[in-house]
């Protein structure tokens, strides 16, 4: 996508302490309390604060709630978002940049077509999921969603019911040695998005776990640690970001030493294609396995 095509205008780094309190707190200019990913968190940040009111607000609402309607809720109300996007900044609405990821995820999973079935891991209210199986070509796609915590499973039954639409429903938790329960059909499409910051250290049992699925494709959307260094000054606020935040520090060398070992290719990678946070831009990385 060219410059002109893209909503709002281009911005500069300089302009990012105006619109994000994150260069003052890694400057140490403003006071952070530091995070540990670990389960108890995990639930604190998700399944309480996030999904299960989320839920509560969609059962009491006389009005059934779609997953475009929650969408506005999460996203619509920012006026301004100082983002990333492919290998520039700008300011835009947080509806627009998210409709962007959208159009980067549906481009990406479309050429990877045909499937038996598009499964997303980390699903959360099923934003991405139920948004896919509502736009060409993925409308007879058989569906599946598959989340950690309760909250986020029930939401993603409700929304896509309000919208005609009835995906499979399953457990997920990448740090176990069984990822996904129930098994989606081979020949699947997997993928996830903004899963990697909720695991610190992803294990190779649980990327062979997914392997062992016989997906078609497996394909993450994004931050990928491994994939900056110190040598400028965003890619080094981009990993005092990550490092922070407690958020995934391995991926890249776990998925690049199963290649070594012959167990999975991988078939594509493209650095820091989208991020609504500026300092939390997402890759895409597409592997598939080999076994």
């Amino acid at each position: 996508m060219e410059d002109k095509d893209l909503p709002g205008r281009s911005a500069s780094l300089n302009e990012l302490p105006l619109y994000s309190r994150w260069p003052a707190r890694l400057l140490g200019l403003e006071p952070f309390e530091r995070k540990i990913k670990n389960e108890t968190e995990l639930n604190r940040e998700y399944e309480l604060e996030q999904w299960n009111p989320l839920l509560e607000s969609a059962k009491e609402s006389k009005k059934p709630m779609t997953v475009s309607d929650v969408d506005r809720f999460m996203f619509g109300q920012n006026e301004k978002v100082f983002c990333r996007i492919q290998d520039e900044f700008r300011l835009m609405s947080g509806t627009e940049c998210y409709t962007l990821y959208h159009d980067l995820i549906a481009e990406t999973l479309q050429t990877l077509l045909p499937c038996t079935s598009l499964v997303e891991v980390g699903a959360g209210y099923g934003s991405i999921i139920l948004t896919m199986a509502k736009r060409k070509p993925f409308l007879d796609i058989p569906l599946h969603a598959y989340e950690w915590t309760p909250s986020g499973r029930e939401l993603t039954e409700e929304l896509g019911r309000n919208d005609g639409l009835s995906p499979k429903i399953g457990f997920c938790d990448l740090n176990s040695d069984q990822v996904l329960e129930p098994i989606p059909p081979e020949g699947s499409i997997i993928f996830t998005s903004s899963v990697f910051p909720c695991i610190p250290e992803l294990r190779k049992k649980s990327l062979l776990s997914l392997a062992r699925t016989k997906p078609k494709a497996i394909v993450h959307f994004e931050p990928i640690m491994e994939e900056y260094n110190e040598s400028g000054l965003w890619e080094s606020m981009v990993l005092s970001y990550l490092r922070i935040n407690d958020y995934n520090r391995n991926a890249l060398s776990m998925l690049e030493s199963l290649e070594k070992d012959g167990l999975i290719e991988i078939i594509e990678r493209r650095k820091a294609c989208w991020g609504y946070n500026a300092l939390l831009p997402h890759s895409v990385l597409i592997w598939k396995p080999t076994l």
